[in-house]
This record gives structure tokens, sequence and C-alpha cells, in this order.
């Protein structure tokens, strides 16, 4: 079993010395404004969700936009006060770092690093490869296997080289199965698994592991939190693809459940969830609930009726989740509805995260408290 290491902080002093020593040349970016620290948050919920998890060996993060905090002092004080973790919510993809091919451009993701630097937040990468993540330059660039190392590897390089020493977690690959497509290798069908197939994941890993050596490194994926059909099989594709990929020697270390949740597909099955959740520990791959938020459909209900639903459906689903000891941690995907990609991506109704669009705490963050409190107490 690999050691694992406590979920660690640097000073923003490191990072500003580390990102000149692994500047890479053709820089798009030029000088970064200074991100103020968050100002303090009289909170009327007690103590931060985090500090609540650290009790329980485990840690509670949020994605996180630099500017966005920058912007909106109010947000990045419930963030700062509720969060121990950061993921870079579009800020790190291939599209935003690399946007030409002849040159980077970091003053998205410094930005949000900045911000979490300064306010004790702990990184996890995301996302290094991603379908929907892919700069628009690359179809015409990426025509065949050979052209891995002209286009691909210089930016693993790059990426690795700039922040890779300021990861404790690194998306590797996201949304990379999907069994509904019909490969044999239940492979999402794109670009590069129909001119690579598994090698293009293998390379990725290794790669990473290569640039970024004490990284660990997550696969994270969608669909797998219930019991119905689907989710079943992507379950059973998932952990098919694990054990292939462990055969063939990637430095696989987790697995990101994003986590998603639905009330329109009712309670998740806590039976068939602990047993998925054995299968991916007995592997020895820790888990991280990635992404988590509740996608509503009970629009008719009162405002009061809705949120009560949202929360008794994460708390269900927590309970079972962080129950099982290779679960290190929770990410939400936002704090506030006042930036949900639900509203705008979905239904702009909707209130699937712990606070509303005026900042306050909802139903919702009492059910992630409760479930992080009443969890297991595990090793760091």
């Amino acid at each position: 079993m690999r050691e694992r290491r406590p979920f660690g902080r640097v000073s923003r002093r490191q990072f500003l010395i580390g990102a000149a020593a692994g500047a890479v040349g053709g820089m798009a970016c030029g000088a970064r404004a200074e991100t103020p620290t968050a100002p303090d948050m009289a909170s009327p919920v007690g103590p931060g969700l985090d500090a609540i998890a650290r009790g329980k060996g485990l840690f509670f993060g949020s994605a996180v936009e630099g500017p966005r905090m920058a912007a909106d002092p109010a947000y990045a004080a419930i963030v700062a006060h509720e969060c121990g973790a950061m993921t870079p919510e579009g800020a790190m993809q291939w599209k935003a770092v690399q946007p030409e091919p002849d040159g980077y451009a970091f003053d998205r993701m410094d930005s949000a690093l900045d911000y979490g630097l300064a306010n004790d937040l702990r990184l996890r990468g995301h996302a290094l490869l991603w379908y929907q993540g892919v700069p628009q330059w690359f179809p015409d660039a990426f025509r065949t296997a050979a052209d891995w190392d002209r286009v691909v590897t210089p930016y693993i390089e790059a990426v690795a080289a700039r922040y890779g020493r300021y990861l404790r977690h690194w998306d590797v690959v996201n949304e990379a199965l999907r069994p509904e497509d019909g490969r044999s290798d239940g492979l999402r069908a794109w670009r590069l698994s129909e001119l690579m197939g598994d090698d293009y994941v293998i390379r990725a890993f290794q790669q990473a592991h290569q640039g970024a050596p004490a990284v660990e490194l997550y696969c994270n994926d969608y669909g797998i939190e219930y019991d119905d059909r689907e989710s079943r099989e992507r379950r059973l594709n998932l952990l098919r693809a694990f054990e292939r990929w462990r055969k063939a020697g990637v430095p696989l270390n987790g697995l990101g459940m994003q986590s998603h949740l639905e009330t329109r597909r009712g309670a998740s099955d806590a039976t068939s969830l602990r047993r998925f959740l054995a299968d991916v520990a007995a592997m020895d791959l820790d888990i991280v609930v990635s992404e988590l938020d509740v996608r509503e459909d009970r629009f008719d209900e009162s405002l009061a009726r809705r949120d009560q639903i949202v929360a008794d459906e994460a708390g269900r689903f927590l309970d079972v989740v962080l129950d099982q000891p290779r679960v290190r941690g929770v990410v939400a995907w936002g704090m506030s509805d006042r930036y949900s990609w639900l509203s705008w991506f979905h239904d702009k109704r909707n209130r699937g995260l712990m606070y509303d669009e005026n900042l306050q705490p909802k139903p919702l963050r009492r059910a992630i408290a409760t479930a992080l409190r009443n969890a297991p107490a595990r090793a760091v």
C-alpha cells in the first residue's frame, strides 16, 4: 500500500518562488495582481466544515474560481471559513492553460491558487484530460497516436512543472469511461480513445507521475451513485477498467466520485453503494467525493420543503459513503446558489448548494456537517 501523506499545505512564499522556477517558456500570462485574503466571517453556523472533517481524519473543500473570490469578498469569506481544500473549477483545464498551441496562459489558475494559498486551502488538481476540456485547436493538431509526444506531452510537462509541487491530488482523467458508447474497453468515444484506446490513459498517468511524483493520481467520473441500470453498468465498467489499468502499471491512487446527486432518481441504495465502495477499496484505492451538489426536480414544493429534500438526499448518501474508511474527503462543486453550475446548465430554479443566493446557510449545510460529525474516525 502506498504511504499516505497528510493533505498538506504550502506557503504563499513557497508557491511564488516555485512558480518562478517552474515557469514555461512562451507563456502568455503577465504579472498577477495580489489576491486578498478573504475577510473574517462572523459565522452563524459554528465551526467550518473542514474543521469538523479534520476531527475524523477527513477533509472538506469546494470548487473555486480565483477571479470570483476577488470580486465577491463575502462569498470568499464563506469558502475560507468552511473549506480546507479547493479544486480549480475550470482554471486548470487544458483549454484554460493552453488556449493557443504555441503558448500558455496561467493567469486564471495562478489567481485561484493565490487565493487558496492566502487562505491556507490545499489543492486538488482538475482535470488533466477531459473530453470537454481540450482547446479548440486540439482536433486539428491531434490526428494520429504519433502526435501524442508533440501535442500532449508538452502540456502535461508544463502543468506538472508549474503546479505539481503544490498538488495533493490530481484528476488525471475526467469522465473517461462511458459504457453507453459501446466500446469493448468501456472508454468514452472521443479523439484520444478512438486513436489510442487505453494507451492514452496509461500514458497520461505515467507522465503525470513522472512530472509530479509525490501527487496522488485520480480517475474522476460520474453516474455511479445510484442503483439503477445506468449506475450498475457504470460501476462494473469502472471496476473492470481499474483492474485493467492496474495490471498495465498505471499509477492510479484513487477514484473521484463526482456525486452530482439528483432527487428525481430517488434515494441511493445503501447496500449496493457500500458494496461498490468496498470493491474500490479492495483494489487499494482511496475515494473522494469530488463534486458534490444536488439537482432538484420538485419545483412545485415550497422553498423550505425543497431545501429539506435536497438536504435529506445528500445526508443519506454521505452517511453511507463516509462509513467507508478509504473515503478521504468531500469536495462540493461550489458553496452558493449565487454561482451554481446547476442554475445555468440545468434549471435556474435549482437550489442544490449549501448557501442560497444571499449567502445564507440552508439545511444542506447542516446535513453535511451532521454526516461529517457522524463519520467514523480514520487515520490521516
